[in-house]
């Protein structure tokens, strides 16, 4: 299963939101069985492209971001999702200062455990995390709005040991883990080729219908 996950976060309007929702919406057929296709909009054009697309077979949800909340926080939303039935995703990552001083590992973990430990995961529900390293998440859809490019060497060593925590603190738990770092159709398919890299959450580049459906083509072919 490949996962692709669409975040709008506040790039659309109310309007554009249920645009391209109903865009994606007329191009639900094009995706196989074996692809799970969400999309994370703003809170205050959830309900209307939730109406749209969960008629089609395309998850919509929330989901929250590693600035400006602590990991207390995130504990508190990751148990509230859990109690009402959701499916969280959890998104972990470094800065560019904490990686230069070599805290990459250390950092994930300590957000790892604040989010997991002592946590009693309900049977049969995923487990999602996803690694946006904060260095090279974009700001946009402009050259200039790029973040520094995470090559799929890296990104996969750090979903191995993502994915080797994750089990360390529960143990019956297979996590899915997914990439989020200023992934556009040129890159997409590095990504996904590696064997521990589950799917891709998708900032600015899934807000536009194009290079969305172009993203999917490469991760489908």
């Amino acid at each position: 299963m490949k996962y692709l996950f669409a975040n709008w976060k506040m790039y659309l309007d109310y309007d554009e939101s249920n645009i391209l929702a109903n865009a994606l919406a007329n191009e639900h057929k094009k995706i196989p069985e074996s692809v799970k296709v969400a999309v994370f909009p703003s809170a205050l054009s959830l309900y209307p492209v939730a109406q749209v697309l969960n008629d089609v077979g395309i998850g919509v949800g929330e989901r929250r971001h590693q600035f400006h909340e602590t990991n207390h926080e995130v504990r508190q939303k990751l148990e509230a999702a859990l109690t009402v039935g959701l499916i969280p995703v959890l998104c972990v990552g470094e800065t560019l200062k904490e990686r230069e001083e070599n805290k990459t590992e250390e950092v994930i973990e300590v957000q790892l455990r604040a989010a997991f430990e002592n946590l009693s995961w309900p049977v049969g529900r995923e487990l999602i995390v996803a690694y946006e390293p904060v260095w090279a998440i974009s700001k946009g859809m402009g050259a200039s709005d790029v973040g520094l490019p995470c090559d799929e060497i890296e990104a996969e060593r750090i979903h191995i040991l993502i994915a080797k925590m994750v089990k360390g603190i529960l143990p019956e738990v297979d996590p899915v883990v997914l990439f989020g770092g200023s992934v556009r159709k040129e890159t997409v398919a590095g990504y996904l080729s590696q064997p521990h890299i589950h799917g891709v959450l998708v900032g600015a580049a899934s807000t536009r219908l194009d290079s969305w459906l172009e993203i999917m083509a490469s991760a489908i072919n």
